[in-house]
């Protein structure tokens, strides 16, 4: 049985060091991976003039060489990290993001997130959808998530703790509060026990299983329908401009 973390608040985002333990890690749980459907019929997908419109208001656009226009939300707390606002729902495509942020839908539906020091976390718009865009590790009663960045980043990026949120499985899938976080300096001992479950592949989408969440709430996961796509009023994409 691996060591219990106390529920303390989330550290902030600065590079802080991993505990470096003997512990090794129980074998991986199963992964649930299934196909995605990136468009449903009647869908419309979004453009960057839906994604003006409906971000405009709530934070800041901004261009960058590496990755062209970003958007960074503004209103946010210095240690702040993508898919920590919401909750989790099990979903007839997998574990989904619901955000309790209006631009949510966008944001952790559709495209990537890179966090650069003293900028703090851009949003790099894309266009196809997914449950999450994020990487998972589970295992030993331990959850965890990080942000998926853009796509040729080496598999080193993903090994830094100031990406990854973490919480004991028993709280996953309740409305996610800041006490539920593991703090960042203490991931390196839950990394230990809850191996990095790779990337998606291409058309697929994976979270952690359901039977192993039942196991630590201790009552089934009910599936529900999927909630997803482009809300109506922003559905012409054009662009108003600031409101």
């Amino acid at each position: 049985m691996p060591r219990t973390l106390p529920l303390l608040a989330l550290s902030g985002l600065a590079g802080l060091p991993a505990q470096a333990i003997e512990t090794p890690a129980e074998s991986p749980p199963a992964i649930d991976e299934q196909p995605i459907q990136a468009a449903l019929p009647g869908d419309q997908p979004p453009n960057l003039g839906t994604f003006r419109q409906a971000l405009d208001p709530f934070g800041r656009w901004t261009q960058t060489e590496e990755y062209g226009l970003v958007w960074s939300p503004g209103g946010v707390a210095a240690t702040w990290r993508p898919y920590s606002d919401g909750r989790w729902q099990y979903t007839d495509q997998g574990w989904a993001f619901e955000s309790s942020a209006p631009w949510g839908w966008a944001t952790f539906h559709y495209g990537r997130w890179i966090f650069r020091s003293g900028r703090g976390w851009l949003w790099i718009p894309g266009y196809v959808w997914a449950p999450a865009w994020v990487a998972w590790r589970c295992g030993g009663e331990y959850v965890a998530w990080a942000p998926l960045g853009p796509d040729g980043l080496a598999r080193g990026y993903y090994d830094s703790p100031t990406l990854w949120l973490a919480l004991r499985a028993p709280f996953f899938g309740l409305p996610l509060r800041r006490g539920y976080f593991i703090p960042t300096v203490q991931l390196g001992l839950v990394f230990r026990f809850a191996p990095f479950a790779g990337f998606p592949r291409p058309g697929f989408y994976f979270s952690p299983h359901a039977r192993y969440l039942e196991r630590h709430l201790m009552r089934p996961v009910r599936r529900v329908p999927v909630v997803r796509g482009v809300p109506p009023r922003f559905r012409g994409g054009g662009h108003r401009g600031r409101r």
